[in-house]
């Protein structure tokens, strides 16, 4: 049997690689409608290259980088009065330093009637209040006394029977 199998099977032609491509990857489509590379002057033209000009580089302009005129950091009045100190502070402290043990010396006559302590207009403005103070201010407690709450109303608002059995007149005794 496979002898007979094998001369039924047809024997592979000679075809080139265009034949190849042209008999199985075409497509009726393809054929019908082959298609055209469109030249440059039949295209048509992007409008954002028209109407985005500037915005972004494209066909007939650059992009172009908004900023201010005449403004940099110079305009600003923070660089015109920031000082640069030396990455070192060393000089500035020590200068505070000696200034500091000067004017806390004994000896020295100050021209100003400054303390050097550590008491401030705040601290002596907001000072905090002493315990019999604090006491004093406390006020007396709001909260309900603890105790057991009755859930069932009481009083005139209670009902005791039913409104229609006071319609009726009492039943007559049998006895």
């Amino acid at each position: 049997m496979p002898a007979d199998s094998e001369s039924r099977r047809s024997k592979p032609l000679a075809l080139s690689a265009s034949q190849v491509k042209r008999f199985y990857y075409t497509t009726t489509t393809a054929e019908a409608f082959p298609w055209k590379e469109i030249s440059e002057t039949s295209r048509g033209e992007n409008f954002i290259d028209v109407h985005g000009i500037g915005q972004r580089t494209g066909k007939y302009f650059k992009y172009q980088k908004k900023r201010a005129p005449l403004l940099d950091r110079s305009s600003v009045y923070y660089y015109t009065d920031y000082v640069v100190l030396p990455l070192d502070d060393a000089p500035v402290t020590k200068a505070l330093a000696k200034e500091n043990k000067l004017r806390s010396s004994p000896g020295f006559a100050s021209t100003t009637a400054a303390i050097f302590d550590d008491s401030t207009a705040n601290k002596d403005a907001f000072h905090g209040f002493s315990r019999k103070e604090a006491r004093r201010a406390r006020q007396k407690s709001c909260k309900p006394k603890a105790g057991r709450t009755t859930t069932l109303p009481t009083g005139d608002l209670l009902e005791k029977r039913f409104p229609s059995e006071a319609a009726k007149p009492p039943m007559p005794s049998t006895s």
